[in-house]
């Protein structure tokens, strides 16, 4: 950026990690830039790391029935059909601001099964993303068998709940990344990175974190239990203008500013960055690669795609994606504690 440039709008790339909140509004006026959050971000985030927890402490899970973990060679939640998780109103979220719910899933399943819902004996203010099925379905449906689905409702901004569902069919035992979204009255269900459905409530709906959330299962009408595997699953909402988190008193951590060093100091864990990405994506560990090369991305059939990377600092490094086709790769990282593997869409 030339801080020397007239005063105006200018595009500026933040990119972040952790609980880094990309949502900022940028000013250049008089050589002076500055950056300043536009809304608060209250995330939610499953990692299906050999634990039912929360990353950001607010809606640790408790599994009921047989969830287990790391089937299909990758971290996740295995569910047998006949379990869930449940996180309390802590997993939930409130607010009319820009919303993302998404998870990774692979299954075989034919009948409904929700991925995750915030949704109990109340529906005012609720949220599904689920397959196979709209929110009252609980039995199998030849019409919707594999199909994506999200709606998100209260009865004054959505009485009529219209529903989303994908055209593509995602129970081929396969990794598919499904996302719902609403912005403003828009809402969304895309997936693999593509937007394969859309439509426009009449107001924009109210979420209410006093409902539960729930991973696996319908705990409304105690139906729709998945079968299959369940990872990374993601939930966020940005209010403008509103202090919100499950205590309702305090705001998520933001950092105005990020630099590399703030990153290492800030992130404890593994993380790959954006998710979705399209032309390059950003790769932290805790540990250094054994070297440069031992940085692999593979197809879903295990074939190894020609990418660059290039080293940021200690544990950070930026791979340019540009080349390969669209579609769901892994990432494969060699450290001295092991081999580390990520999943990503290109778009």
């Amino acid at each position: 950026v030339d801080l020397t440039a007239e005063p105006g709008d200018y595009p500026i790339t933040l990119a972040g990690c952790g609980r880094y909140n990309p949502n900022y509004n940028v000013v250049l006026e008089n050589g002076t830039l500055s950056i300043e959050p536009a809304c608060i971000t209250d995330n939610r985030l499953w990692m299906a790391d050999g634990n039912f927890n929360e990353e950001f402490g607010k809606g640790n899970g408790t599994p009921v029935g047989n969830v287990t973990f790391g089937a299909g060679g990758t971290p996740n939640f295995s569910f047998d059909g006949n379990s869930y998780i449940a996180t309390g109103t802590g997993g939930s979220v409130s607010g009319t601001g820009d919303f993302d719910v998404s998870a990774w899933v692979k299954t075989t399943g034919t009948g409904p099964m929700v991925i995750i819902q915030q949704r109990d004996g109340d529906i005012d203010g609720e949220y599904i993303l689920k397959i196979g099925g709209a929110h009252f379905q609980q039995q199998f449906d030849p019409e919707h068998s594999g199909k994506a689905y999200f709606m998100i409702f209260d009865p004054i901004n959505n009485p009529e709940v219209i529903d989303l569902f994908s055209t593509t069919r995602v129970n081929d035992g396969e990794w598919h990344f499904i996302k719902g979204m609403r912005r403003g009255t828009t809402i969304s269900l895309l997936v693999d990175g593509t937007v394969e459905a859309t439509a426009n409530t009449p107001g924009v709906v109210n979420l209410r974190s006093s409902l539960h959330t729930f991973i696996g299962s319908d705990q409304r009408d105690f139906g729709s239990y998945f079968n299959g595997l369940i990872d990374e699953v993601r939930v966020s909402i940005c209010n403008p203008n509103e202090i919100v988190s499950a205590a309702g008193n305090q705001a998520p951590e933001m950092l105005a500013m990020v630099t590399v060093q703030d990153l290492k100091e800030k992130v404890t864990a593994d993380k790959l960055f954006p998710n979705p990405a399209t032309h390059t994506i950003r790769l932290q560990l805790t540990e250094d690669v054994l070297n440069i090369n031992e940085i692999q991305v593979l197809s879903a059939m295990g074939k190894v795609n020609k990418t660059s990377a290039r080293k940021i600092d200690d544990g950070v490094y930026e791979l340019n994606i540009s080349g390969i086709p669209k579609g769901i790769y892994f990432m494969r990282a060699r450290t001295q504690s092991g081999i580390k593997t990520f999943k990503f869409v290109k778009m």
